[in-house]
């Protein structure tokens, strides 16, 4: 998380100073705007803003700690100087993600001298029902040196549910601290009209930072795709299935596609584990490909040449040469939309969407980053 922590020395961290606050999101509006005008001559749609009621709406965290200096700190990136700041309150969480991170800074300050390495990360998740969860990525020797003392591991494991350890997200058997599989949980959740569907992922998975972001950035998806004529939605990117259920319900067919081969196995757990009807009913529309989208492939194009919709939820580098299967296709998916947290890479990728014939017809901001450059953005395009 990457902080412009002058704006909460100035508000003190309260969502109440709105003068403040607007004006930042002013700028981070017209910020956008400008890297707009410098890349296309043509107009930008209206952008509509949508914003959350508060700034604690956090659902998960990711956090550096630092031992390499006399004083440990463990706390967040400020974001133009890059300096780690140690800090203990963030209004950015919501209350219980706070209070669990207020817990960890306490059990790590009086155990940092079990961690060998000069830094390390860990990311820290709060469910919809309450189970806490954390994600330590430290080096292999600290790995391996925490698992040999135990006493800070069986500390964490006082404030935490589940812990996971290390880039191949193994599971810490509480009972005997050995790391066994990969075990999903519901740490997250998605919407489809009234109904909250829980979403099995693990806590070092990607998802959007909290549940109310979360919700209206599902709500507009739902406003844009509810008069399109799309039958078929090739998703890419689908990650825990944040958007392929909802896509899902809206069409006859949805072809999901993933690199991360248990992220699709988590979609599926999902879908097995939901009684309401319109989720077996969803269920049995979506189809699952293991796939490296962000390549040139002849099952991919396969694929698209199915399709009249596709959606992308890229990573911040953007689709790279996902377009490059697009250029063969006669008859292209009429509709393109695009969900990023990176205008910079999303902006490249327009180039390359608009040169095969696409234009952008419709695009929405939702501040789920409030007091930084980012935004969430989700647009409409259409041939």
């Amino acid at each position: 998380m990457n902080l412009e922590c002058r704006y909460f020395k100035k508000c003190g961290g309260c969502s109440t100073n709105n003068k403040i606050y607007t004006s930042h999101l002013d700028q981070k509006i017209n910020i956008f705007k400008d890297l707009w005008s410098k890349n296309f001559n043509t107009a930008l749609p209206h952008i509509d803003v949508s914003t959350l009621d508060s700034l604690n709406n956090r659902s998960k965290t990711d956090i550096t700690i630092d031992t390499s200096q006399e004083k440990i700190k463990v706390g967040f990136y400020e974001q133009h100087t890059k300096n780690l700041l140690d800090i203990e309150n963030c209004p950015l969480l919501t209350k219980s993600l706070q209070k669990l991170y207020i817990q960890f800074r306490e059990v790590i300050f009086q155990s940092h001298p079990s961690l060998k390495s000069k830094k390390g990360s860990a990311r820290i998740r709060v469910s919809p029902q309450d189970k806490k969860g954390l994600w330590l990525d430290f080096s292999n020797e600290d790995i391996r040196y925490l698992l040999q003392e135990r006493l800070l591991l069986q500390n964490l494991f006082k404030i935490f549910d589940v812990i996971e350890i290390g880039q191949k997200r193994k599971f810490l058997n509480p009972e005997i601290l050995k790391l066994t599989e990969p075990q999903a949980f519901t740490w997250f959740e998605t919407y489809t009209g009234e109904e909250t569907i829980p979403l099995y992922t693990y806590i070092s998975s990607f998802t959007q930072t909290g549940f109310k972001a979360n919700r209206l950035l599902i709500l507009k998806l739902e406003d844009y795709i509810k008069d399109l004529d799309v039958i078929t939605w090739f998703e890419a990117c689908s990650g825990s299935g944040n958007f392929t259920i909802p896509l899902a319900k809206a069409s006859q067919r949805v072809i999901a596609t993933e690199l991360d081969s248990r992220a699709l196995m988590n979609i599926q757990k999902t879908l097995q584990n939901n009684n309401l009807e319109s989720i077996r009913t969803a269920a049995q529309k979506i189809e699952f490909y293991t796939r490296n989208i962000h390549k040139k492939d002849i099952q991919t194009e396969k694929l698209l040449s199915q399709c009249n919709g596709i959606f992308v939820d890229p990573p911040r580098s953007g689709l790279q040469n996902f377009t490059d299967n697009l250029k063969s296709i006669i008859v292209k998916p009429k509709y393109f939309i695009y969900v990023s947290c990176h205008s910079e890479s999303m902006i490249q990728d327009f180039k390359r969407l608009f040169q095969l014939g696409y234009k952008l017809q419709k695009i929405a901001a939702i501040d789920q980053f409030p007091f930084s450059s980012h935004c969430e953005w989700i647009s409409l395009l259409e041939i």
